[in-house]
């Protein structure tokens, strides 16, 4: 979290974070599931966490962001965006 407060300590000063809605976290790797984005709650992180071992150099990271992020602006609300949503999308990558 450490490295995070001085990002966040900007946002503050400079107001970004009250002028935001919400916050999306890109995350490389969904697996099978979720085939959408989602709202970042318990179960998205668990699943985000249990996926890791297919993106062992992205997801634990992201993961780690989308909590420490929480952790210092608890009252946004933020979803993950899953690459592998917009591949389920596709007709050719679907089935």
């Amino acid at each position: 979290m450490a490295r995070w407060q001085p990002f966040v300590t900007r946002w503050r000063n400079w107001g970004v974070a009250r002028a935001l809605d919400a916050l999306g976290h890109r995350v490389v790797h969904g697996g099978r599931r979720p085939v959408e984005s989602a709202v970042i709650v318990g179960a998205t992180e668990r699943t985000i966490d249990e996926l890791s071992t297919l993106a062992p150099l992205h997801n634990p990271l992201a993961l780690a962001g989308i909590r420490t992020l929480r952790e210092l602006i608890a009252d946004l609300p933020m979803a993950a965006l899953f690459d592998t949503a917009f591949h389920a999308s596709r007709a050719d990558t679907s089935s």
